[in-house]
């Protein structure tokens, strides 16, 4: 049986030459980097979780799973992603082609998130599964303090920040 990769690019390819199109992919791990509109960015996730814990006095803890704190994970910078996007809508030779997009190093949520506190100002606090799309549902209002506190750009907090897609980073094992 076909995997649904193998599915979704064989019909890609069909209708490119139906319809006289070229294509590429662009496989990028979590996003880091600033798009308002694109929630689905784990520095923002984080940043945002951090400044809440920070307002609320509430330890600004690893939310992930137990397996996930020290399983090796990457991430992909929204700029790499933009060239790379950019390299591949203009090289002929990318037409048709799938590309994985990371920066290339690995790290362990272990080792960089007491550095991730301590860039917040934040004690180190010990890992604690939350599911972050429940803990953070009821934190718009706290958000909007923050923003009016801080003359910060008056982003609504969904179009800055998928918990949903935190949870999922997070959860990865």
């Amino acid at each position: 049986m076909a995997s649904k990769y193998a599915v979704v690019v064989g019909a890609l390819q069909d209708a490119a030459a139906r319809h006289d199109f070229t294509w590429s992919a662009l496989r990028p791990e979590a996003v880091c980097g600033f798009a308002v509109g694109n929630p689905m960015n784990l520095a923002m996730a984080i940043a945002i979780y951090a400044v809440i814990c920070a307002e609320l006095g509430v330890p600004f803890s690893f939310p992930g799973r137990p397996e996930a704190w020290t399983t090796l994970f990457e991430v992909t910078d929204a700029r790499l992603l933009a060239q790379a996007a950019q390299w591949a809508a203009t090289t002929e030779s990318a037409a048709g082609e799938a590309f994985n997009i990371t920066n290339g190093d690995l790290f362990r949520w272990c080792n960089i998130w007491p550095q991730l506190a301590d860039s917040f100002g934040l004690p180190v606090a010990q890992p604690r599964h939350v599911s972050l799309s429940e803990f953070m549902a009821d934190k718009g209002p706290v958000w909007d303090r923050i923003v009016a506190e801080h003359n910060l750009r008056p982003y609504a907090y969904p179009e800055i920040v998928s918990w949903g897609f935190a949870d999922a980073i997070f959860g990865a094992q």
